[in-house]
């Protein structure tokens, strides 16, 4: 047997399996950054999907606690039981007057009246007009007689439980309207000089605390003072006293005599707008519409005539042939709110509409029982 000696293959004559591995490791490695891209954009999308899941939760626990807020700020302070005396409030643009009681004691609807004052607020003119009224003055008041200012409260409570006869008599006797009221006691103004700092004093506008101190404190607001104003009302009466010199703060002792300055009662709305003004008394009580129209008069309205209407009515109605200013701010001041535009069977009913701007036809509402 002839000896055969086995010669090593040559590296020539096998084929290398080198680039393959290779062709494979490559595919390998593309299916795993095509996974791991995959994982990638799906775990970016689940955290984006829950980001916006948690914004939007975010998103609506600050909205409702915006408005929880808002509404918690603009909510009356406290309404004493009395409710509020009217909508409209102070924005620091249109006249406000604010009706200031200082009692003997707020937990007794008996108690006598110490201090009264009338807060005029006049952003047109940049002042505030103080009006002291005088408890002790003798005062007329209809289906009574005469009284002292400082029964004004029981008197009211003792009629109706409200303070509809005390801001009624009040309005007939500065010719002012009242759109608010705050009600202190002498321990409410201990309680109040405690937090805010002695020098507080309850005629002295310049004396009230700054407005952000007043707005973090709410609750002690809520349990000292008695009033409707809400709290964002109070921080613009800061703030807009807070722009005034002391100079723009005038304090006038109240009479019912010439002699106080005139200018304080006047509207620019109504001075302005010049519109003719007639008002009917729709009642059966005497007086009414000269009342009424005193009232107007001296807050600047062009008075036509004043006269007795035909007519009976419970409500008060303002007529108008164009909608202006003063009538949006006559139904305001004389808490109106039944207000409509003329028509020709009005006319034929009072004649007298087709002369004047603005017709009040007072009704049983406006009479003090």
């Amino acid at each position: 047997m002839p000896n055969i000696t086995r010669k090593r293959p040559t590296s020539a004559g096998v084929v290398s399996r080198k680039p393959y591995l290779k062709r494979s490791k490559k595919r390998l490695v593309a299916k795993s950054a095509t996974v791991v891209t995959r994982l990638t954009r799906k775990l970016k999308s689940g955290i984006a999907s829950s980001s916006y899941v948690v914004v939007g939760i975010v998103f609506l626990i600050a909205f409702a606690g915006f408005f929880a807020t808002l509404r918690y700020y603009k909510n009356p302070l406290a309404d004493a039981g009395i409710g509020s005396l009217s909508t409209k409030t102070f924005d620091q643009k249109s006249d406000y007057n604010l009706l200031s009681l200082m009692l003997e004691d707020t937990d007794s609807k008996n108690s006598k009246i110490t201090e009264l004052n009338l807060m005029m607020y006049r952003p047109s003119q940049k002042k505030v007009y103080i009006l002291e009224v005088n408890p002790e003055d003798n005062i007329f008041i209809k289906g009574v007689g005469y009284d002292t200012v400082s029964n004004l409260y029981a008197l009211s409570h003792l009629k109706n439980d409200n303070l509809d006869i005390l801001v009624s008599v009040i309005e007939g006797y500065t010719s002012q309207p009242i759109d608010g009221y705050t009600i202190f006691n002498n321990s409410n103004l201990d309680n109040i000089k405690e937090k805010f700092g002695k020098e507080f004093e309850f005629s002295n506008l310049k004396s009230y605390p700054n407005k952000f101190a007043v707005i973090g404190n709410v609750k002690l607001l809520k349990k000292n003072v008695s009033t409707d104003l809400s709290a964002v009302e109070v921080y613009n009466i800061l703030e807009f006293v807070g722009k005034l010199g002391d100079s723009a703060v005038i304090n006038n002792r109240f009479t019912s005599d010439a002699g106080i300055d005139k200018d304080m009662f006047k509207s620019e709305v109504l001075s302005t707008e010049k519109k003719l003004i007639v008002v009917l008394n729709a009642t059966s009580t005497p007086g009414l519409a000269g009342d009424y129209a005193r009232i107007l008069k001296t807050q600047g309205g062009e008075i036509l005539s004043t006269g007795n209407s035909e007519q009976k009515l419970d409500k008060s109605i303002l007529y108008y042939h164009e909608f202006t200013d003063s009538v949006q701010l006559i139904s305001q001041n004389l808490h109106i709110d039944d207000v409509r535009g003329i028509t020709p069977q009005d006319i034929q009913k009072e004649s007298i509409m087709d002369r004047a701007d603005i017709i009040i036809m007072l009704g049983k509402d406006k009479v003090i029982d």
